[in-house]
């Protein structure tokens, strides 16, 4: 009887219908978020997933070695759809439009999506070295970054006169990441911020960060419509 058999018959035993052939990986994917977005990462372990997916508790090993396993996988997917998130859409050819877009799309997918978004920057990584994937994934969102800056026209620092890639983009990040995560929490609802205020606040933020990099008129005050 191989483990696909094994899955049906302990499915049908507690009223449950059994994951097709080949989806178990998935399963446990799609379970353990569940269960992060529930209860928190803290609670997550093989047991409990494979109680509510009602199969064996070997079951999730035969697809990962460990809870870090399973963490680096959704990591290493959520990464991935987050940095095809932010550059859904075709370029204008304005590189000040297109980073303000970059920006937009940013605060979309931190809204639409925020127990990825949470996964992806409040959870401890496991170990890079074992999990190369997920490493090239997150590296793929901050690259995208640079190469939209890159494309502009950014002033220098007085008074050295001197310009990073890294340092600016890590400015932007900061500066976008912090405002996501303030408008997802409770706390901003105990602040006395109008609806008009919440609903501008991307806007204002993106076109701030226009200044900072050097008044370009494109992203600080003519965001696209």
């Amino acid at each position: 009887m191989t483990s696909d058999d094994m899955n049906k018959n302990e499915r049908r035993a507690i009223g449950k219908p059994a994951i097709p052939r080949g989806h178990v990986r998935d399963a446990c994917l799609a379970e353990a978020l569940r269960i992060i977005e529930e209860l928190g990462v803290e609670a997550l372990s093989f047991r409990e997933v494979s109680r509510r997916l009602g199969v064996s508790y070997q079951a999730p090993y035969k697809h990962f070695e460990s809870k870090d396993s399973i963490i680096a996988e959704l990591l290493t997917r959520c990464f991935d759809e987050f940095a095809s998130h932010l550059e859904a859409g075709p370029l204008s050819g304005n590189a000040a439009q297109d980073m303000y877009a970059l920006g937009e799309n940013y605060f979309d997918y931190a809204r639409r999506f925020p127990t990825k978004y949470r996964l992806m920057f409040e959870t401890p990584m496991p170990e890079p070295e074992k999990h190369p994937a997920m490493m090239a994934q997150a590296r793929r969102a901050f690259t995208l970054l640079k190469v939209r800056l890159a494309a502009m026209t950014v002033l220098p620092i007085a008074p050295t006169g001197q310009s990073s890639a890294n340092l600016d983009a890590l400015f932007v990040w900061s500066v976008v990441h912090g405002l996501a995560s303030i408008l997802n929490a409770d706390t901003i609802k105990t602040l006395n911020f109008s609806e008009w205020e919440l609903h501008q606040a991307a806007a204002h933020c993106l076109a701030r960060i226009g200044v900072g990099l050097g008044g370009n008129a494109a992203l600080a005050g003519n965001p696209p419509g």
